[in-house]
């Protein structure tokens, strides 16, 4: 497993000095469980910039918080959630081209709709020592409040700095591409984004599929009338996609694929047959 980690270029390119050996981790572990050995190399990653802790994020551990408790007892959780419209856009214009072909404003509501849900279900078995949930929108318009949320959560002290983040950001690989964002200071320009940017279409179609889970989340619907026969039509097609996908994904993930999508990449470019 460290091996491949070593290998994962991109993940290095931040790190400061030579690469941690690989053996000297190893025989410094207390036991060789994947946790130990993750541990390991993210603390020393941490180490580099005089961090104590180190933290980890993406929308796929919603889906697998359970595991990673057991996995690590002592971690904490801290669940982001975004109004599911505004993710909606942002899935759509984030992953494009023929390896993403599977996004669509369906599935990414479905997705959204059932990572807040797996989350927030661990959480509350977690209890409040170990999850803590906020919202997006919060966070932006009141970064010092929610910060200091998140710092008593964690246990940590607060730091004035911790409201501008893109000054760190900026001396590191990993804010660039798809995190570019963070390289710029706090704003409100991204919260409620669907409402200019999302067609009516699109807003009803979300509302249908995720409107229960918006409502209970605090997030306000808006009255759009019902769907024309062509956006029924087209909310059949778009489901009829997505359980395919689903399916497929499965297939593929129980053959050993690790990413549903490498084997279109490896067509994509010509490298198999």
């Amino acid at each position: 497993m460290l091996e491949t980690i070593m290998t994962y270029q991109s993940f290095f390119k931040d790190w400061q000095g030579g690469r941690p050996s690989p053996t000297a981790l190893v025989e410094g572990a207390p036991d060789l469980l994947p946790a130990t050995l993750l541990d390991a190399v993210y603390s020393e990653y941490a180490r580099q910039f005089g961090a104590k802790r180190w933290g980890d994020k993406s929308p796929i551990y919603t889906m697998h918080v359970d595991a990673i408790a057991r996995a690590f007892p002592t971690g904490q959780f801290i669940h982001i959630i975004r109004d599911g419209r505004d993710v909606a856009l942002s899935m759509q214009q984030t992953y494009r081209g023929p390896r993403f072909f599977y996004v669509d404003v369906y599935y990414a509501t479905c997705s959204w709709k059932a990572r807040v849900r797996y989350a927030s279900t661990s959480g509350a078995r977690l209890g409040p020592s170990r999850y803590l949930q906020l919202r997006y929108e919060d966070l932006v318009a009141r970064p010092e409040k929610v910060i200091a949320e998140v710092c008593a959560f964690l246990g940590e002290d607060y730091e004035p700095a911790m409201t501008k983040p893109s000054r760190e950001a900026s001396r590191h690989y990993h804010s660039t591409g798809i995190h570019e964002a963070t390289r710029k200071p706090i704003n409100l320009s991204r919260s409620g984004r669907w409402r200019h940017e999302m067609s009516v279409m699109d807003q009803r179609l979300v509302q249908l599929v995720a409107g229960d889970l918006l409502r209970a989340l605090g997030y306000e619907l808006v009255s759009l009338g019902g769907m024309s026969i062509t956006e029924r039509l087209r909310l059949a097609s778009l489901r009829a996609k997505f359980t395919g996908i689903q399916g497929g994904r499965r297939a593929l993930q129980s053959a050993g694929v690790f990413h549903p999508t490498s084997l279109l990449d490896r067509l994509h470019l010509g490298k198999v047959g």
